[in-house]
């Protein structure tokens, strides 16, 4: 059927082709050669295709009609070539081609007229074609729902066969996966399913067995390691109560154990000992020495003894007496020594020492451990001695200078103590080539030093020996590849006021030093009896202080913050004030500082923290349709560190602040001074939505490299700048702090407006906001309540600083 398809397609290509060589008779031409080339080729095709058509056992009546139609095709052709390749005889031509025209159109017909009975048996043997087809279809579909069937019958049957088994044995698996040992497998037959089950039952009960046997190995071994644990806790028991040092070696000559006494005796430590050879610890050699009696006793199998002199960096020795003892195993090896010693040194040397140790202990009474200078004990005895000198002789004079370096405190901590140590031994020297031989200099304590000069002209030549010592200690120290700049505070008292006591004079001194040091780095100040007073009255308001933290006679003021875009009421700023029970209301300035010194301003800054977020909740309740009221509070560095999350954290909680309510005021210096610290400090307090502003800006030293990487919400300027703005430089500095601000995306905040010319000049700024005695001074929570609930409070203003609701 399908080659009769091919055999209908290459008729019909062959009949468009011959049309094409008649149209063509009349236009010789390469077409017309080129389509009796293909009907040739055509032709060929199509015998075969019929030759093997016939050999079916349907072989239509195609091939005769096919050897007729290809016998025209050659006569065809033939005619065609002598068309082709006539002369120019019109006539003939004329001829030739009228009889290739006849010839072609036979050829037409009897293709055409095969076209009409291939068509028909085409269609027959299709018929016949599709009824097989559609018999062979029913015999499938029969078949395969037979097959279906059967496959159903047979596998409700396998499993039936299959499943019951290989639940049961599932089962059992699970129950000794879940700690059932002696689970067992309840199906039987005489299948592979019930040989796997018996084979099962019998491994369940073998895994039973074992298991009871580790249970009562393990409890038997955790019998046995308790009992090991409280024979070796018995062991060093006794092995720290014995007092003379000892050690034990292992093969290796490593130390694997030592008591107290041994790293006593040693001046050393137990992590400094256990894993190191014997010969690097003991005789600090790097391989065993020839007379080791270690060595000797693992070699001889029998004790050993041996006198030894150690010697110690402090230049201290002592006289061992070294005993080794072998450790030996079943088979007869060393495999551990006993060091044992006992000290003798009283015995080889009894008298020297003792005089050495009583001038040792006579030397650290009054000197200092660290710089060998005397110490305040001795300091003490010179003293004495110059005052009984001045009570004899009348024209005697001498002064005692107090010192103090500078700020090394933060040089300790961030250098660290070992080069602090140096430091202070370097000063100690620096100091001694300073005074003259007759002088005396003792370590008083830390970083204060006291120098007595004896026998002065007059009191300017003390002052020069002061400032030789600062030019001395000013120079440069190098330290750990550091270049290091060092300034002593120095203060000076003269026995002219008339001393009685070693402890009066340098109490003077002492008060003296304090002033130098309040006046800045490297000044030096001579004592005076108004200092003294000024002392005094400051340990008196230190205990006032300290009471009025316990009796709660701090008050809190606020001072109103006004948005120069709306003229409100933007925020309130918390300042404290002391009232005090004699005195009346005491200002910041004169008790902040001293709190600051003393440590209490800790106590006060969490009691302000506390009562402005407060007063802050009560305010918020009371006028809720002032939601963007803030609270700031300042903060100062002892607050910072390292408390001030925890803090603010349990103050947001405590009073359940609006969000972005509280705002936290810290000074430049602080900012700049704890850079690396203070940080991820303002980072945290950022999370919890705390607003952080940096007073005094423009006050004190600034890095601009440090400064955009802290999560500052504004600038406040110092008043300083504001108050002088008609200055060129004020105004400059002024100008540029709100310039950069702007630039950081921070705002400003011009603090101490008390003019209007004052507010125009902020305004020229483009600051943010503004406060001052122009607007308000400091006033207390009612007052401040009654600005809130007036819709104009200072109308005097001009517009748009009127302050509205």
């Amino acid at each position: 059927l399908i080659k009769l398809h091919e055999i209908e397609e290459m008729r019909k290509a062959l009949v468009i082709n011959v049309q094409a060589v008649q149209n063509d008779l009349y236009t010789v031409n390469k077409p017309l050669t080129d389509n009796i080339d293909f009907i040739v080729g055509n032709m060929i095709r199509l015998e075969e295709s019929a030759r093997i058509c016939t050999t079916c056992h349907h072989a239509p009546p195609v091939y005769k009609r096919l050897i007729n139609i290809q016998s025209l095709i050659n006569k065809y052709g033939s005619a065609l070539s002598r068309y082709l390749t006539g002369s120019a005889n019109s006539e003939r031509i004329e001829k030739l081609k009228v009889a290739a025209e006849e010839v072609g159109n036979s050829v037409l017909m009897l293709t055409k007229d095969m076209s009409h009975k291939a068509s028909d048996n085409i269609v027959i043997i299709t018929n016949i074609t599709a009824q097989r087809l559609k018999y062979v279809r029913m015999i499938l579909l029969f078949t395969l729902i037979a097959t279906f069937s059967l496959s159903i019958v047979i596998a409700f049957k396998l499993i039936r066969f299959i499943t019951t088994p290989v639940n049961e044995i599932l089962k059992a698996t699970r129950m000794i996966t879940s700690g059932n040992y002696d689970a067992k497998v309840a199906y039987e037959d005489n299948t592979e399913f019930g040989e796997v089950a018996r084979n099962f039952n019998a491994m369940s009960a073998a895994i039973q067995e074992g298991y009871e046997k580790i249970q009562g190995e393990m409890a038997s071994r955790i019998k046995v390691e308790e009992t090991l644990k409280k024979s070796e806790k018995f062991l060093n028991t006794i092995f720290d109560s014995i007092h003379d040092p000892f050690c034990i070696i292992d093969r290796e000559y490593r130390i694997i154990k030592v008591n107290e006494a041994y790293t006593e005796m040693r001046k050393t430590t137990i992590s400094s000992l256990i894993g190191r050879r014997c010969y690097e610890v003991l005789q600090e050699k790097n391989r065993v020495c020839e007379d080791c009696i270690v060595e000797k006793c693992f070699r001889s199998k029998d004790p050993c003894a041996k006198d030894k002199l150690l010697s110690f960096s402090d230049n201290t020795k002592i006289w061992l007496e070294i005993y080794t003892y072998p450790i030996v195993d079943r088979e007869g090896s060393v495999t551990h020594v006993i060091e044992y010693s006992r000290d003798i040194s009283g015995r080889k040397h009894a008298e020297e020492e003792r005089k050495a140790a009583e001038e040792r202990i006579v030397f650290n009474t009054l000197h200092d451990s660290l710089t060998d200078l005397p110490n305040r004990n001795l300091f003490y005895d010179y003293l004495r001695y110059a005052i009984s000198r001045t009570k004899r002789h009348s024209d005697y004079l001498f002064a005692v200078l107090f010192l103090d370096i500078d700020r090394f405190k933060v040089f300790n901590d961030s250098m660290g103590h070992a080069t602090g140590d140096e430091a202070l031994l370097e000063i100690s020297r620096r100091l001694k080539d300073s005074i003259r031989s007759e002088d005396k200099i003792a370590r008083y304590g830390g970083d204060e030093f006291v120098i007595l000069l004896e026998e002065l002209k007059n009191e300017e030549e003390a002052v020069y020996i002061a400032e030789r010592i600062q030019e001395n200690i000013a120079r440069q120290f190098d330290m750990k590849q550091f270049e290091i700049l060092i300034t002593a505070s120095i203060g000076i008292t003269f026995n002219t006021i008339g001393y009685e006591k070693p402890e009066d004079i340098l109490r003077d001194a002492d008060i003296a030093m304090y002033c130098a040091k309040n006046r800045g780095k490297g000044h030096i100040e001579i004592f005076n009896k108004k200092m003294f007073e000024r002392t005094l009255a400051k340990i008196q308001l230190e205990a006032n202080l300290r009471q009025a933290i316990k009796q709660n006679e701090f008050q809190l003021f606020y001072q109103p913050i006004i948005s120069m875009k709306s003229g409100k009421i933007a925020g309130l700023e918390a300042l404290i004030r002391w009232r005090h029970p004699v005195r009346g209301l005491i200002s910041p300035l004169e008790f902040i500082p001293l709190a600051e010194e003393t440590g209490l301003i800790i106590y006060i800054g969490e009691w302000v923290l506390d009562e402005a977020c407060r007063q802050m909740k009560i305010w918020q309740e009371k006028y809720s349709e002032k939601s963007h009221l803030t609270i700031s509070v300042n903060i100062s560095s002892k607050q910072l560190f390292p408390n001030i999350i925890k803090l603010v954290g349990e103050a947001i909680e405590k009073y359940m602040l609006a969000p972005n309510t509280l705002v936290l005021e810290i000074t430049e210096s602080m900012l700049m001074e704890n850079a690396a610290h203070v940080e991820p400090l303002l980072s945290k307090l950022k999370e919890m939505q705390v607003r952080i502003h940096i007073d005094d800006f423009g006050t004190g030293y600034s890095s601009l490299s440090y400064l955009h990487q802290f999560p500052i919400d504004a600038l406040k300027i110092d008043r300083s700048f504001i108050k002088k703005a008609d200055i060129g430089e004020n105004y400059k500095i002024a100008k540029a702090i709100a310039s950069l601000a702007h630039a950081l995306n921070m705002e400003v905040v011009a603090e101490g407006i008390e003019t209007e010319k004052q507010l125009a000049f902020v305004k020229s700024l483009g600051c943010e906001y503004v406060q001052g005695y122009l607007i308000s001074k400091p006033v207390d929570s009612k007052a401040i309540e009654a600005l809130l609930e007036q819709k104009e409070v200072f109308s005097e203003l001009p517009d748009p600083f009127l302050l509205r609701t």
